[in-house]
């Protein structure tokens, strides 16, 4: 029997959570291997509080035990959430070299006894800390490690995933595989009929789409999404500057007031101070032109 874990959480209360996974490992203080298990959560909660010393000492104590002990799958389960939770609590301290190949083990640990669930979380934790290709490789994964569970409950995730690697291909450029994915993510989050994800996930196959020459085509998903801003009274920066885009690149002049559209948006919002200097400034120059 595996402890259900995740079901013992509340992230919303780490310090309850520490409370309630101590006295678990009273009620299971006749197996040693319950007892690990629960004492990682322990630390995990510990780190969630900020208290990353003590959350250490637990996570050595547990190393010191089970190091020795006979190998099995309860161990490796033990192994599994040990390096999980060291990684998460390094990543918190900002050591993020070291809590990737904490997480990388994990991963390696889950896979090999098919603990998808475990497999799942170690993928979650690495994809926002990997580069585009090994993103890629990950994010394709966890899609099929979650697909063939065939659980709806983890549609969230395979729909986070989808769109995770889409990011990545439009970021490497390939871009047919990212309207792949993307269309992937659209439909799953259509399913859960959250709509606003699935507006923005129609913006980045826009983006995908001008990537391919097919500038037309992206500008009348984006004339939908142009009208609706205006009926809700919303604005949105990037739906304006890659309207811009397409029609600079159709050679219509007209870019230009789409240009300073996005920058009053970007502004207004005040997005410009986190965005690429590089690219603030070059809306900035073709807005100009519509004073020209």
């Amino acid at each position: 029997m595996r402890l259900q874990i995740s079901d013992m959480w509340d992230f919303s209360d780490p310090q309850a959570c520490e409370k309630n996974f101590r006295k678990k490992m009273e009620e299971f203080s006749t197996s040693a291997f319950y007892v690990w298990e629960l004492q990682t959560q322990v630390a995990r909660a510990l780190g969630l509080q900020g208290k990353f010393d003590e959350a250490f000492q637990i996570l050595d104590s547990i190393q010191a035990g089970f190091e020795y002990a006979p190998t099995c799958e309860s161990r490796d389960l033990v192994g599994i959430r040990y390096n999980l939770e060291r990684g998460r609590i390094l990543m918190l301290t900002n050591k993020l070299e070291d809590s990737i190949r904490y997480f990388r083990f994990a991963l390696k640990l889950a896979m090999k006894i098919r603990a998808d669930d475990l497999s799942i979380d170690a993928i979650k934790m690495l994809l926002d800390m990997s580069s585009v290709n090994d993103r890629i490789e990950l994010g394709l994964k966890g899609i099929n490690i979650a697909t063939e569970l065939g659980n709806e409950n983890l549609y969230p995730i395979v729909g986070a995933f989808a769109l995770n690697v889409g990011e990545a291909y439009l970021e490497n450029k390939n871009y047919q595989k990212a309207i792949e994915q993307f269309m992937h993510a659209r439909d799953i989050f259509s399913k859960l009929f959250d709509a606003e994800k699935v507006r923005k996930i129609r913006i980045s196959i826009c983006i995908a789409q001008r990537g391919l020459g097919n500038y037309k085509e992206a500008l009348l998903e984006l004339r939908v999404q142009e009208e609706w801003l205006k009926k809700t009274g919303n604005s949105d920066g990037i739906v304006f500057e890659e309207i811009a885009e397409n029609l600079m690149a159709l050679g219509q002049s007209s870019s230009s007031i789409y240009f300073s559209k996005a920058l009053k948006s970007f502004e207004a919002q005040s997005l410009v101070s986190d965005m690429d200097s590089r690219r603030i400034s070059r809306i900035r120059q073709l807005s100009r032109k519509i004073l020209n």
